[in-house]
């Protein structure tokens, strides 16, 4: 008995030896593909998009249907910064920040859904998988003086939630799982890693990091449902969860701030990537609470297409160019009414 147990000991070991050699010597094999592979760690924001990134290749629908992609970004990490050359003087601004929706690596460059304002802005757009809304602030710090935006459109997930209250993170079923900055209660800003101290040393290695999250999807794939998790208690209890309510003074504190920095010289408008409740219904209260224009999740129009599938990218969250297409159309039309504006797009 205690030969076996060697015995298989002695190949566990081997394997996670050889797996841990194949890693470091064929890294390409174990990070994620392109065009998912776009963070590089940063002191300030935890992470940010790769300079001068591109890709060219293919993409899926929910549908299972291929397109083509081919993108690039900035030396700065936006995905659109034109130049003063590209636009006359009297051109309105709108920068668009925000998450893995507004960074849109799953389209081509033109196709993104901030891309249909271009016949009435100069479009500046920055986002970063994963960002929650302090991130979205620095980055906001950082260039609206080089800008001077019109309008400032922050892209809402309502994962931004989770994002941006450390305890909601530490127990989600999805995190980035990477030091982030979170705003403390005094209204400091604190860095933390909110991975538990288990995976914090499965991360240590490169291939059990990537047995683990292939763990992690399988899960997700089969519909585990985890009975414990920052999401599922949000649904359940809202706002008699501890931690969400905790997130909800969070973030309409990140709004408010938002606002004063860029308020009067620019409008700011809170538009939401999804719809799912409470967090949907949270966002919008605080929005009207504290006098920002909000633009909900176009869900009649999205359903109402989805029939065909080809709304949403192979991972059923994402948009490909189709759903660009509707929430572009949305964002435009919506502005136009809101700030009586006049476009040909």
């Amino acid at each position: 008995m205690k030969t076996k147990f060697f015995i298989l000991l002695f190949n566990l070991l081997l394997l996670l030896f050889l797996g841990e050699v194949a890693s470091r010597l064929f890294p390409t094999l174990f990070d994620k593909p392109p065009p998912f592979n776009t963070a590089i760690l940063d002191d300030t924001l935890g992470w940010c998009q790769k300079p001068n990134y591109k890709f060219k290749g293919t993409q899926y629908t929910l549908g299972k249907k291929p397109y083509k992609v081919k993108l690039n970004f900035q030396e700065n990490g936006f995905r659109c910064f034109p130049k003063a050359s590209e636009g006359p003087d009297t051109t309105m601004k709108v920068l668009v920040i925000g998450d893995s929706f507004t960074q849109a690596v799953e389209v081509s460059d033109g196709q993104q859904f901030y891309s249909y304002l271009d016949s009435n802005f100069q479009v500046f757009a920055y986002g970063m998988a994963g960002y929650g809304t302090l991130q979205e602030k620095l980055i906001l710090e950082k260039y609206f003086n080089q800008i001077q935006p019109d309008y400032v459109i922050l892209q809402f997930c309502s994962n931004d939630f989770i994002d941006n209250n450390y305890n909601l993170e530490q127990g989600a079923s999805y995190r980035v799982g990477l030091r982030r900055p979170y705003l403390a209660a005094d209204g400091k800003i604190t860095y933390k890693s909110p991975l538990p101290y288990f995976e914090q040393q499965i991360n240590r290695s490169k291939f059990l990091k990537f047995v683990y999250e292939k763990f992690l999807r399988i899960k997700l794939k089969l519909g585990f449902k985890n009975t414990q998790s920052s999401e599922f208690h949000i649904a359940s209890n809202g706002q008699a969860y501890a931690p969400f309510k905790n997130s909800i003074k969070t973030t309409k504190s990140l709004l408010s701030e938002i606002k004063s920095l860029i308020y009067p010289s620019a409008q700011l408008i809170v538009m939401a990537a999804d719809s799912f409740q409470p967090q949907d219904q949270t966002i919008q209260q605080i929005c009207e609470s504290i006098d920002i224009s909000f633009i909900p999740f176009p869900g009649l129009k999205m359903e109402s297409a989805q029939i065909d599938q080809e709304i949403f990218t192979a991972d059923g969250f994402h948009w490909t160019p189709y759903g660009h297409r509707i929430i572009g159309q949305n964002l435009l039309e919506h502005i136009s009414v809101k700030f009586n504006l006049k476009h040909s797009k």
